[in-house]
């Protein structure tokens, strides 16, 4: 393999990766939250400084939007919080118990996306396959 394929094979491999690394980041839509404990989102719900929550129960996180940030919030008032398994409930029931607006998102993942998850590394594999029989020589000519 002379240089030329060198570079555009490594070429190729940073712009996939560049590519990926940026659709992640850029479909992450907790961005703009702090995250903080469970016990400091559990203190700003208990002291009525929520204005509107969010429930999101297969990632097991709570996002909470703030009247006022504070010292405990590092003055955001945007903060997210993981909740053990089970503890949903009681989030819920806590949240209603002070009036606060409750939202809770179940997200479902799709078949297009799971099936792509599956086939992307046997894809891959299949792919560096065919390139490591091409350079040595085994291309079936």
């Amino acid at each position: 393999m002379n240089r030329k394929n060198v570079i555009r094979t490594l070429t190729v491999i940073a712009v996939v990766l560049l590519l990926g690394w940026s659709f992640f980041y850029f479909s992450d839509d907790t961005r703009g939250y702090k995250p903080v404990d469970t016990s400091v989102a559990m203190t700003q719900i208990s002291s009525d400084n929520v204005n509107s929550a969010q429930i999101d129960d297969r990632e097991q996180q709570l996002r909470l939007e703030l009247k006022n940030g504070n010292g405990d919030t590092e003055n955001s008032n945007k903060v997210i919080s993981k909740y053990p398994t089970g503890y949903g409930a009681t989030l819920f029931e806590a949240l209603q118990a002070k009036n606060i607006k409750t939202n809770t998102v179940v997200n479902q993942s799709s078949v297009l996306g799971s099936l792509l998850i599956y086939m992307l590394p046997l894809l891959l594999l299949v792919g560096l396959f065919v390139m490591f029989s091409r350079m040595q020589g085994g291309g079936g000519r």
